[in-house]
């Protein structure tokens, strides 16, 4: 068999793709062209994306984690519940004052049989008025003189009788001469003990006005 039998088939199947390349391109006369912006639009940056926020690729925001010491975790812990008791305080204040007034009202009307409406009622009461009576302990011819005695009496016996007790000077005129009273206030039950302790007879230890 000689070479040009050889070539002979290659020939005739070279013929039929032409044939077909040329019928193809007569189907679609832009196929050549469509390849070419195809890879003219193929990018050689080096990267195939282009870059967008999380929330532009609909991603939830990144977790921030920070580390902390046991020291500053216990201070981050406290300041917390702090807070959550800050903002928990009114309203569990709030809701308690209707409680503690219906306490205190039950309170006080068992205590005061219902007449809680009267503030008379709730007024405290007074101490028993003590009754006083001033007494003359003598006249000296001077206020020096008056004070010397009352000095005197509180240094004796009659310094414990006397020792809560205020005296009073009152100068007076009598028969033309000027004296001077020492006179003493103390509670009616005591009288007696103020006059026994001073030593001081009727009519001076009688109840003076």
């Amino acid at each position: 068999m000689t070479s040009s039998r050889m070539l002979r088939p290659a020939l005739v199947c070279l013929f039929a793709l032409s044939g077909t390349g040329c019928s193809m391109v007569e189907g679609d006369p832009q196929r050549f062209e469509k390849l070419a912006q195809g890879i003219a639009d193929i990018p050689l940056e080096g990267r195939s994306y282009v870059p967008r926020s999380a929330a532009e690729a609909g991603l939830r925001p990144a977790v921030r984690v920070e580390v902390l010491d046991p020291h500053d975790l216990w201070d981050a812990r406290d300041g917390v519940v702090q807070q959550a008791v800050d903002r928990a305080v009114p309203a569990v204040v709030d809701a308690a004052a209707p409680v503690v007034a219906r306490t205190i009202v039950a309170r006080a009307e068992r205590q005061f049989g219902g007449n809680t409406g009267r503030i008379d009622d709730l007024r405290p009461a007074l101490a028993p008025e003590v009754k006083r009576r001033t007494i003359q302990l003598g006249a000296y011819s001077s206020d020096t003189a008056a004070r010397a005695a009352w000095r005197r009496l509180n240094t004796g016996e009659a310094g414990v009788v006397l020792s809560d007790l205020e005296p009073r000077y009152e100068q007076v005129e009598v028969n033309g001469r000027s004296l001077v009273r020492l006179k003493v206030s103390a509670p009616a039950d005591r009288i007696p003990a103020v006059c026994q302790s001073t030593r001081i007879d009727a009519p001076w230890c009688a109840p003076a006005g």
